[in-house]
């Protein structure tokens, strides 16, 4: 890591998923660019938390989610996070069906692919850096899009 990046220090993300692995790697890149990280294993326990910090005035600037969580799913997830707070971004990963993530995970085959994918995809919903030269074609799957699902 190059350590910290001024477009992530300061902004608070929450990162819901109940497989421990994907969880930490996750959080774990995002804490060495400077982000205040806070860990779910529970879609419900994130959700309380993102509607109390909301309502605080203290809101996620980013919440990253598994589509596949026991209690809530994603899709509910990225509900209740807009309900809470229309400003706040919102990344789905999944395991394996959900185009672009996995076909660039698959392509590129290695931890590092995961690594490059989340720190764009975050600094493209927070204001964005251009992409990795080798992530150029990705494209982040729009509001519209899961609203749909």
């Amino acid at each position: 890591s190059k350590g910290p990046d001024p477009d992530f220090v300061g902004r608070r993300v929450a990162v819901l998923d109940d497989e421990a692995p994907v969880r930490d790697v996750v959080a774990n890149v995002l804490a060495e660019v400077g982000a205040t990280v806070d860990r779910f294993t529970s879609s419900a326990e994130g959700c309380e938390s993102i509607e109390r910090a909301a309502a605080a005035g203290r809101p996620y600037d980013v919440v990253i989610s598994d589509v596949r969580m026991p209690e809530r799913n994603g899709y509910e997830v990225f509900r209740v996070t807009k309900q809470a707070c229309p400003r706040t971004q919102v990344i789905l990963i999944d395991d394996g069906s959900e185009p672009p993530t996995v076909s660039v995970v698959r392509a590129l085959g290695d931890e590092g692919a995961v690594t490059a994918l989340f720190v764009w995809c975050l600094a493209k919903v927070l204001g964005g850096k251009k992409p990795p030269e080798h992530l150029a074609h990705v494209e982040p799957v729009g509001v519209d899009e899961v609203e749909k699902r």
